[in-house]
């Protein structure tokens, strides 16, 4: 983020004690007060921060979503930031193929939680398997830490979304299945114990589960929480639905 400057075009360019505030007289005192564009600055740079602590950096808008096939699900999506307390403790299952602005969508989601004031964490859902499974590797204490606060983060958010779950080529899966008890426990924790939710996004449909590697256990408690929320993009983000001129970033 670039450091602030004034604006010429402010409202209240008075003088003050710093940029962006300026004093104002209020029954003979003068106080300190922000002017609009300081505070425009300061919501976008600590907004900046917000997003990329919980991994959603972007701009890309509902607006922008190419497609016409899905609109009905993705106006569906978008009901959570417009009632976030009512989908705090639901969880729900997007998926579809790849380009289909799955994850873009959701990671927009997120910012505008974010900006309601709600705790949201994004992460591929191979990297929490991955701080899950305990290392046996006590000598590295700084990433242990890390581990375990990524894990802490994820448990206690108001909206988890974890992308790329349930796909085999995406995740690595021990053949002994050593990891599911690790995602099994926390999935139920989370969800059963805490009563939070989670946005799963997917390219497998949450019927398929099993079949990817997963445990039966893992798609029924899957299924059972999405059973009413499950939201298929279809739309691929190509040159086929894309209104973007390929050239378009050469022109003048």
């Amino acid at each position: 983020m670039i450091e602030f400057k004034p604006c010429r075009k402010c409202s209240k360019p008075g003088v003050g004690p710093a940029p962006g505030y300026y004093y104002e007289k209020v029954d003979g005192f003068d106080v300190v007060k922000e002017c609009t564009c300081h505070k425009s600055w300061r919501e976008k740079k600590d907004n900046f921060y917000a997003f990329s602590r919980a991994g959603v950096l972007g701009s890309t808008t509902e607006n922008d979503y190419l497609g016409t096939q899905s609109l009905q699900d993705l106006k569906c999506l978008m009901k959570v930031k417009d009632n976030p307390e009512k989908f705090k403790d639901k969880c729900i299952y997007v998926w579809g193929p790849n380009g289909t602005q799955k994850t873009s969508m959701c990671m927009y989601l997120g910012r505008e939680l974010i900006k309601k004031g709600y705790s949201v964490k994004y992460i591929l859902f191979n990297k929490l398997v991955s701080d899950l499974q305990p290392t046996f590797n006590t000598s590295d204490e700084e990433e242990e830490r890390r581990r375990a606060l990524n894990v802490s983060d994820c448990r206690n958010v108001d909206f988890l979304i974890l992308d790329e779950v349930f796909d085999r080529a995406k995740n690595t899966l021990f053949k002994s299945g050593y990891q599911i008890p690790f995602i099994d426990e926390f999935l139920r924790t989370r969800v059963d114990i805490d009563n939070k939710g989670i946005i799963f996004i997917s390219n497998v449909k949450s019927c398929d589960i099993e079949k990817e590697g997963y445990s039966k256990s893992l798609q029924d408690f899957v299924e059972r929480h999405t059973c009413r929320s499950t939201l298929e993009f279809k739309d691929r983000y190509s040159r086929e639905v894309s209104i973007i001129d390929p050239k378009s970033l050469f022109e003048d």
